[in-house]
């Protein structure tokens, strides 16, 4: 399937579908991931409840290192995120000047995915670190 499918449209439930731009591996290991992060999260809501316990203690100690490291990380996500948008349109201008040269415009066109997978992986970055902001203000670090 990954040979034949670049895009998915996945229907999630409850009448929600959403497009998702990679193979089906990508979007097994991004549920997958999405997965672990969500067990994460509830582990994190019961964080305030362990708090007194030496090990609510390091987590919390851990999740205020983390959360203190996320403003230079999500700046780093967004510049190379402008790097990409910046490829990807020089990348859209070649192919527009290759003309007929269709092997031309089929290694472009594979760089172009390439580059929007990396695109979609910083940007589930990005969310991440994000709900790892949210997460440390629910429990006060930040």
């Amino acid at each position: 399937m990954d040979r034949v499918c670049d895009h998915l449209l996945v229907f999630e439930g409850q009448g929600k579908a959403r497009l998702w731009q990679g193979s089906y591996s990508e979007l097994e290991q991004h549920q997958k991931e999405n997965e672990q992060a969500t067990e994460a999260e509830v582990e994190g809501g019961k964080a305030n409840a362990a708090a007194s316990s030496a090990d609510g203690q390091e987590y919390l100690k851990q999740l205020k290192r983390r959360a203190g490291m996320a403003p230079r990380k999500i700046a780093a996500v967004e510049s190379k995120l402008e790097e990409l948008e910046a490829e990807m349109e020089a990348i859209d201008a070649k192919m527009m000047a290759t003309g007929s040269d269709a092997s031309e415009a089929m290694k472009l066109n594979d760089e172009k995915e390439r580059l929007q997978n990396e695109q979609a992986r910083l940007y589930q970055d990005w969310e991440d670190l994000e709900a790892l902001l949210q997460e440390a203000a629910a429990a006060g670090l930040v």
